[in-house]
């Protein structure tokens, strides 16, 4: 294996020799090239550029097409025994295999049988991924990704030929599931969470699937409820598996770039960018995500050869989000601007994270993508509660009144602060206690209960007014200033008792400060007959 330095030397000499006539590759790679093994990595690099044809597809894509049966009649492996399975029909096929739809004696079901030829050149690359995928299914066990029941070898005429049966999944790929059947946004979002829990689950487990991709996402409809959908993610043969000490490993060298080219992350074609990770799984999810949703993909990958196409990824030039489509919008720009960055570790840490974001997004609540600001808090926690916003500002209303009244004594309080050294502190302390120790836990309260407002609330003023001893032992008249706009708020309330201890306190101070004839102790002797008013207890309120 060389190293990333190396990797990329060779990278630059290929993208110098393909312009060069055939004729002069050879001379040229031993010219720049001071190593056997770079000049080898050239070399593969010329070769699968001479055939793109199969360049950077996955060796046996699943396809749920129906058989074809004019090749069937031409195919010998129909009818034949494969261990405990008895080859019924194909299914698809290709260049490097064939997969044919199976049926297992033992226990009675039909299976995916996965048959891979082993002439060509690169028989034994192609041995390896089955084996890597064989190994990698026996890891997993989820209900989103297809089951491997057993593996084998057969000679059929064409040598020994390796295949593996695995869990037939009779569906078809997401990019085709919104065409048969109408989703919503909310639809939509459950199957791309569901595919997310099931590339999360490998993850777990030391494996990256390193091609994930709409084709490898088959999406099953029960028959009894078409609206049921399961999505099952397939074709783990390029997949990344950690070794048994927990480290990722990769088999082969860093120039078999493999996936696709339309959701691959920049750092899978160029290992300066970083290592390829569970991010770059993440990063896939995330344009299958943005196309599933949109119906296009994020960004312009479309080149007229392999090499602008690696280009372009290297380069994962995302459009700005205000030209993104309207599918994509709100919070929904902000998830998958994160997931799609070019930086890994600008990118969500995990696909779990990943898909904690959507589902907050379906619920409503604030997203980890986002600025924590108390504005966008609010406004997700009124659109989750709309029923309990309106208790809130219910409550809020009913303390118009009393909130009205502090408002005008405050403004009368700020006028007369310039003759008034008493007036103006009287001003200020009733302001800052009403705002900043009741007001806003009045507030606070209502955005995380849906309780009765008016208790809710007389408990706080109560909570409040035991605190004001503490806050203005040594200054008494600004103590009987606070209880005076605190008994206001209990007479908006309707809480005469507690409106008259209040203000008979706020009257006893004053006087014994002010004097009897000051108009503050004045007002309280209104304000108290006002309360036994609401008392009835008319002749002490005369």
């Amino acid at each position: 294996m060389i190293s990333q330095a190396q990797w990329q030397r060779a990278k630059t000499v290929f993208l110098d020799v393909v312009d060069l006539p055939t004729d002069q590759h050879e001379a040229y790679i031993r010219e720049q090239c001071d190593t056997a093994a770079l000049q080898d990595e050239v070399r593969l690099l010329i070769k699968l550029h001479l055939h793109e044809s199969c360049f950077l597809i996955s060796p046996l894509e699943v396809a749920s097409a129906p058989p074809d049966s004019g090749a069937e009649t031409d195919d010998p492996l129909i009818g034949q025994q494969l261990g405990d399975f008895q080859i019924i029909h194909r299914v698809a096929a290709g260049g490097m295999g064939a997969v044919y739809a199976a049926r297992q004696q033992t226990p009675n079901r039909m299976v995916a049988i996965k048959l891979l030829f082993t002439t060509g050149l690169d028989s034994l690359a192609r041995r390896r991924r089955l084996d890597d995928e064989s190994r990698a299914l026996a890891r997993l066990q989820h209900p989103g990704i297809a089951h491997i029941y057993a593996t084998g070898t057969c000679d059929l005429g064409r040598g020994d030929q390796p295949w593996i049966a695995m869990e037939l999944i009779e569906g078809e790929p997401l990019s085709h599931c919104q065409h048969a059947i109408d989703l919503d946004l909310d639809q939509q979002l459950e199957i791309l969470l569901a595919v997310c829990e099931a590339v999360q689950h490998a993850h777990d487990r030391g494996i990256i699937h390193r091609d994930l991709k709409p084709g490898n996402i088959l999406v099953q409809r029960d028959s009894s409820d078409p609206a049921s959908l399961t999505p099952k993610v397939v074709d783990f043969g390029v997949a990344l598996i950690a070794s048994p000490d927990g480290n990722a490993t990769l088999t082969g060298t860093p120039s078999e770039i493999v996936g696709t080219l339309n959701y691959m992350s920049p750092e899978m074609v160029s290992p300066s960018l970083g290592s390829v990770s569970e991010r770059s799984d993440m990063f896939a999810l995330g344009a299958i995500g943005f196309e599933w949703l949109s119906g296009e993909l994020p960004y312009n990958r479309h080149a007229d050869s392999i090499l602008d196409a690696i280009r372009l990824v290297e380069e994962c030039s995302i459009a700005p989000m205000a030209r993104w489509p309207s599918a994509i919008k709100g919070d929904l720009r902000a998830i998958f601007n994160k997931a799609l960055q070019r930086d890994p570790a600008a990118r969500y840490r995990s696909v779990r994270d990943f898909a904690d974001d959507l589902q907050r997004f379906r619920e409503r609540e604030p997203i980890r993508a986002r600025p924590p600001s108390a504005m966008y808090r609010l406004q997700k926690f009124i659109s989750r509660n709309r029923i309990l916003a309106g208790g809130v500002l219910a409550t809020i209303l009913a303390m118009a009144v009393g909130l009205a009244l502090f408002a005008v004594e405050a403004s009368h309080a700020r006028r007369a602060a310039a003759v008034s050294k008493y007036e103006a502190e009287k001003a200020n302390a009733v302001s800052s206690f009403i705002t900043n120790d009741f007001l806003m836990k009045l507030l606070a309260a209502r955005l995380v209960t849906s309780g009765t407002p008016t208790a809710e609330t007389a408990e706080l003023v109560r909570q409040s007014a035991e605190s004001i001893d503490a806050m203005f032992d040594d200054r008494p008249s600004i103590e009987a200033a606070v209880r005076n706009e605190i008994a206001t708020i209990y007479y908006n309330l309707g809480l005469g008792r507690e409106s008259a201890e209040q203000f008979t306190m706020a009257l006893e101070l004053w006087e014994s400060q002010l004097g009897p004839d000051h108009v503050d102790t004045l007002k309280a002797v209104n304000n108290l007959g006002q309360a036994k008013m609401l008392l009835r207890e008319i002749d002490d309120a005369e």
